[in-house]
């Protein structure tokens, strides 16, 4: 109240000073006439009267329209103009026909954007649905040339061939649903998970790169219920694995459960090169490579921010400790009930 009514006398200040200025004038050009000292008192109350009931009116139409602004400000919407307070005098009028030119004019922008954008998300996930198709016919022929090789070095480098392929379907995967996770909240299903049988699943995904890295694999005490959506956490757990087998040359992974306060702590324990200290911090940042991005050129950083993404729309929590040179270990947390 105090703020609208200082904002008012700020605003109409110079006009306040005119009505105070010329009443004083009429005053005083009542007195040099020699008007009786009743009269000339009879006009000012007069004048005083008429000036203040139509500064009340005033003051009426200027506080509704300052508390319209207010209460606008609070609760604007980009999509539309109409909420705008009407104007109070032509100034005004043509400010709020600026704004709505402006606004006309920055949402054919955004519209422009959005259909461009999604012209954009359209392709590219047209082109990673029809990659799969060469793709898997890749596998196809590799399967079938192993079985013909005869000399180690050449299965060798069949299975490397495979594993980079097996690489290039991965980053076909994570561009999917990196496009897709604009849609995440709509496209959510939360219900009850077997812990067990989604890791064995993307484990088995990723047999192949155990066998052809001599990597060992250990699961222990995993038959836990959790609640989560299994689409998404599969995608997650694919690219924790992607990665510890990335920096994984020896030794192995050990992924076990345990359950606690309700909550269920999934680990994910590697023997790899390990994150530097100072990385740790920054490994949920947005195309964030670090030291690992040096060793392995083909790095993104995408994988852990899309991870970190998903994980906290489904409300769980990730964890990553890690020490250079021996390892790093993932923790999830899962809720047990809904």
């Amino acid at each position: 109240m105090k703020q609208c009514f200082l904002g008012y006398m700020h605003d109409h200040l110079w006009r306040n000073l005119t009505l105070v200025f010329g009443l004083c004038l009429m005053g005083l050009i009542m007195v040099l006439y020699q008007i009786p000292k009743q009269t000339i008192l009879y006009c000012l109350e007069f004048a005083l009267a008429i000036i203040f009931c139509s500064m009340l009116v005033e003051y009426y139409r200027y506080y509704k329209s300052f508390y319209a602004r207010r209460n606008l400000l609070q609760s604007i919407q980009y999509h539309t103009t109409e909420e705008l307070p009407p104007a109070i005098n032509y100034m005004e009028e043509e400010y709020r026909e600026i704004i709505h030119q402006l606004f006309k004019e920055k949402k054919e922008e955004l519209d422009r954007k959005e259909a461009s954008y999604q012209e954009l998300k359209d392709y590219i996930m047209m082109w990673a649905h029809q990659i799969k198709t060469p793709i898997t016919g890749l596998k196809l022929l590799l399967d079938q040339e192993e079985k013909r090789v005869e000399h180690e070095e050449d299965v060798k480098k069949l299975r490397q061939m495979k594993e980079e392929l097996f690489s290039i379907e991965d980053y076909v995967g994570m561009n999917l649903e990196y496009i897709r996770l604009d849609s995440l909240n709509a496209d959510l299903s939360v219900e009850e998970c077997h812990l067990e049988t989604l890791v064995k699943k993307e484990v088995m995904h990723f047999s192949q790169m155990f066998i052809a890295r001599q990597l060992s694999i250990q699961m222990e005490n995993l038959d836990h219920i959790v609640i989560s959506d299994s689409k998404w956490l599969a995608f997650v757990l694919d690219q924790i694995l992607s990665n510890a087998l990335k920096y994984t040359k020896k030794g192995g992974i050990c992924i076990f459960a345990k359950e606690q306060d309700k909550k269920v702590y999934l680990m994910i324990q590697d023997t790899g090169i390990g994150i530097a200290k100072e990385d740790l911090p920054r490994i949920f940042e947005k195309a964030f490579t670090g030291f690992n991005g040096h060793v392995d050129h083909k790095a993104t950083g995408i994988g852990l921010y899309l991870s970190k993404q998903i994980l906290d729309r489904l409300g769980h929590s990730i964890d990553i400790t890690s020490q250079v040179g021996e390892g790093t270990c993932v923790t999830l947390c899962f809720l047990t009930k809904m």
